[in-house]
């Protein structure tokens, strides 16, 4: 048998808006977009430290509905996978 010695723990993927479902929430931490999609987008309130919540989608699931500051916007999932998230409330279950 052959095992794995090393110990160290390969780090999390990054989370994005595109893993969200319709009603999860994240706060978004990083967009990693072009800088003129990027300021459009923080001009509408995609800021890092805003909260967003996933809406429905259209059909196929492209695009899906986000809700930032009470504000919604349809984001194409090839946006939404590089805005970074971190979970919006603490996971309790361990």
């Amino acid at each position: 048998m052959n095992f794995n010695s090393d110990k160290r723990v390969p780090p999390l993927p990054l989370a994005t808006l595109a893993d969200l479902h319709e009603g999860q929430s994240g706060v978004l931490s990083s967009l990693r977009l072009p800088q003129g999609t990027s300021e459009h987008l923080m001009w509408l309130g995609f800021v890092p430290g805003a909260k967003v919540t996933a809406g429905q989608s259209g059909p196929g699931g492209d695009p899906r509905v986000y809700t930032v500051s009470g504000t919604r916007f349809a984001l194409r999932s090839d946006v939404a996978r590089h805005m970074v998230i971190e979970p919006a409330e603490p996971r309790t279950d361990a």
